[in-house]
């Protein structure tokens, strides 16, 4: 018999191994087809981008810094002429990076084609993690695949590559395990086992491993997803506080909490570690609580069918609603199917607070609930979203992002009817699977958003040539000034310019350095603020001085497409040196500019010109006021109870004599009383009422570094005229600034013209 058992043992394992493969097998290879069908991925070539239009420029620029200089900090190439600091925008996508660069990045330096590759296998990816946490919940193999598959293809996920960390869905079910586990009171990690016993020590160290992997992956898989899975876990942590009063369970649960962010704030921290301090001007990057409630979701959003749907019929109801209320910026949607699971899932909680009803056998249905109400608390719009952003944080402001984890209990809810269907009767699941799966492609996903690789194709082609061509005049090495001046990151259009679009060039250079990309709020990009924008020969003297030695125009950023200003530059210039095909693009070359100012005034004058080009005095007015709008071209604020205006001497040495002036306004026709505190101790007192403004004038001896006026405004709060939802005490207009010295560079960022 022995014998007999031993011959036939590999046919055995086979078996077994077969039948552990076939569910994540069938997931990975019908979410690939799911996806290749909607992104008709026949059509795309190595080299081939998935897109170039707004975030997604940034997301490739950072991948080629990754594969350039082995890891996003310090780029050189970017922010000339000095260069990007990266740490000034801390991030926890460490994973991401890791697998792109060092993964995907070991077959191909290309950073399209990194790109592309890493989205693709997204999909099979979170296909696969989605089908082990339904499986590790107890759903049969047919639901698990149900849940897998259409979780990997979640409405709008076909067209996430501009955000592509946060395409990469396959972290958050790593997350929801660990919510689970600890909220149906199973185990995290297994300490005190007989470790000398392989029957014990095997499965507790499993545990252990697998718990140290989600917490890792989820950690540094991107803080939007780390943060979503602590708010959850932290609901959890009070739900049960709150029921059992059970501290030992409780303080479980903090310590996953801690595991969790702890890892999540060391991956921020050791970015933020490379600031440079000495080159912080005002803050960089910073958002405000208000954005939470522009950028979280509606309840609808969840209702109707996705925006972009591949039927006529159901795209125009969605089109529709949103043509006549506020739309949601990044669209999100839940299909029909998930949409049903959580539908479900709260009409079974709200049944359990019906008297004398029997609770419902399965108590994992209600976790599911209670995590995909806790969830949809944080999705809407002045929900728990907004009172996390309020009290704790802003910088998570997109809170219809959570549409995932609402997505992912929806589904888990379906694949556990299927896997009860598949109990019954196992055809019957088998089919019920099949038309889930099949629905849910049709419904979540819709070829005709696919990229047109071909333009794509073209368009990277023309980059290509453009880039190369400049490089070849002007030499390797050569940094080139880009126009118009556009702060990065976040910044709205520029008439028909897209944010980030000044990065497109550099996406296909191999050795040129470019002016865009520095962090505004940083020295080492607001000095730009200050150039001589209405006097393209004092522009161009400036460029020289500063070691430029090419310019480069994107006429998309001006209102008359660049024409009067490639005018001027030709005839200071010459003839362009490259152009795009479109000519959208066009650069030229600075160098004789350089050798006539060099031999007008000398090498010695030169270096000191550039030097106060890099060091002007700047005049921000951002603090406690709203963005700067126009009435007849004169440039105003709103601003709050205690606005300021920082007189900033970027230079080493004091600057005397920076004369200042401003009017100030009151926001209706009640008295208001502004007091001003100069940076020497001066103050004077200001009244205005009726309607009337008061101009003020003030000389400020700017030492280096911030020189802070202050303005304490003295009367009641009221509505901004002409503007919904701003609650304003004052009025600022047309701050303007000069120095006698006409060495001195000025710049005032309320009269910056884009």
């Amino acid at each position: 018999m022995h014998k007999v058992a031993k011959k036939f043992w590999p046919t055995g394992r086979i078996r077994h191994w077969a039948d552990v493969l076939v569910g994540p097998v069938i997931t990975v290879l019908v979410s690939v087809a799911a996806m290749a069908q909607a992104l008709k991925v026949w059509q795309w070539r190595p080299g081939d981008p998935i897109d170039l239009t707004g975030d997604s420029i940034s997301g490739l620029a950072q991948i080629k810094d990754l594969l350039d200089h082995g890891w996003p900090s310090s780029n050189p190439d970017l922010g000339a002429p000095f260069h990007q600091d990266a740490s000034w925008f801390p991030y926890a996508d460490q994973l991401h990076l890791f697998l792109t660069g060092k993964v995907v990045g070991l077959f191909s330096n290309n950073p399209f084609t990194v790109s592309a590759i890493y989205f693709f296998l997204g999909f099979p990816l979170a296909a696969l993690s989605m089908y082990w946490l339904a499986r590790q919940r107890h759903l049969g193999r047919a639901g698990s695949v149900v849940a897998g598959v259409l979780f990997s293809i979640l409405p709008g996920h076909q067209t996430m590559f501009e955000h592509l960390w946060l395409a990469s869905y396959w972290v958050v079910p790593l997350g929801m395990w660990l919510v689970l586990r600890f909220a149906m009171g199973e185990p995290l990690f297994r300490i005190n086992v007989a470790w000398r016993d392989p029957i014990s020590r095997r499965p507790a160290l499993l545990l252990n491993l697998t718990t140290a992997f989600c917490v890792l992956c989820i950690a540094i898989g991107g803080i939007y997803y780390s943060a979503f899975t602590l708010l959850l876990l932290a609901v959890i942590v009070l739900v049960r506080l709150v029921a059992t009063r059970d501290r030992a369970t409780v303080l479980k649960g903090a310590l996953l909490l801690f595991a969790i962010g702890a890892v999540s704030l060391t991956a921020l921290a050791s970015v933020a570690a490379g600031q440079d301090k000495s080159t912080l001007v005002t803050a960089p990057a910073q958002r405000d609580f208000s954005q939470s409630e522009q950028l979280a979701g509606k309840l609808m959003d969840l209702i109707l069918p996705w925006i972009h749907h591949r039927v006529n019929v159901l795209q125009y109801l969605t089109a529709t609603y949103n043509s006549r209320t506020t739309p949601t910026l990044e669209e999100p949607a839940l299909g029909v199917i998930a949409l049903a699971g959580v539908v479900a899932l709260l009409v079974i909680m709200m049944s359990t607070l019906i008297p004398q009803r029997v609770k419902p056998a399965n108590r994992e249905l209600g976790v599911f609930a209670l995590l995909a109400l806790a969830a949809i608390s944080f999705f809407i719009i002045g929900g728990l979203g907004s009172l996390f952003a309020l009290f704790v944080t802003p910088q998570i402001r997109t809170w219809s992002r959570i549409f995932v984890i609402i997505g992912l209990f929806g589904l888990l809810a379906v694949g556990r009817w299927v896997t009860v269907l598949g109990h019954r009767n196992r055809i019957l699941g088998f089919l019920a699977a099949t038309a889930l799966i099949a629905i849910g492609v049709l419904d979540q996903t819709n070829p005709a958003l696919a990229p047109d690789y071909k333009s794509l194709r073209t368009e990277v082609a023309d980059l290509t040539t453009f880039s190369q061509s400049t490089q070849t005049k002007v030499g390797s090495g050569c940094s080139v000034f880009q126009l118009p001046v556009v702060p990065y990151p976040e910044n709205p259009p520029v008439h028909d310019m897209t944010d980030y679009a000044h990065l497109r060039p550099y996406l296909t250079s191999s050795s040129l350095r470019w002016s865009y990309g520095a962090f505004r709020g940083t020295s080492l990009a607001d000095w730009q603020l200050a150039l001589p924008q209405k006097s393209t020969p004092a522009l161009v003297d400036d460029l020289v001085a500063t070691g430029f030695c090419a310019v480069e125009v994107d006429r998309a950023g001006f209102a008359d497409r660049g024409a009067s200003l490639s005018s001027e530059f030709t005839a200071l210039l010459g003839k362009p040196i490259s152009t795009t095909t479109e000519g959208r693009l066009v650069a030229w070359d600075l160098r004789q500019a350089r050798d006539a100012l060099t031999a007008r005034v000398g090498v010695e004058q030169v270096t000191a010109t550039g030097d106060l080009v890099l060091h002007p005095v700047l005049v921000y007015s951002d603090q406690g006021a709203y963005t700067v709008q126009q009435d007849n071209q004169t440039p105003y604020q709103w601003t709050g109870p205690s606005p300021e205006i920082d007189v900033h001497n970027f230079g080493r040495t004091t600057t005397n004599g920076v004369h200042l002036s401003f009017s100030l306004a009151a926001p209706n026709s009640g008295p208001r009383r502004f007091t001003i505190h100069s940076p020497g101790g001066s103050m004077q007192k200001v009244d205005v009422s009726g309607g009337s403004t008061r101009r003020v004038q003030l000389v400020i001896n700017a030492l280096p570094g911030r020189n802070p006026v202050t303005i304490t405004i003295t009367g009641t709060a009221a509505s901004a005229p002409k503007v919904s939802g701003k609650i304003v005490f004052g009025k600022l207009i047309d701050v303007q600034a000069y120095v006698s010295d006409p060495r001195v560079h000025v710049g005032v960022v309320q009269q910056f013209v884009d």
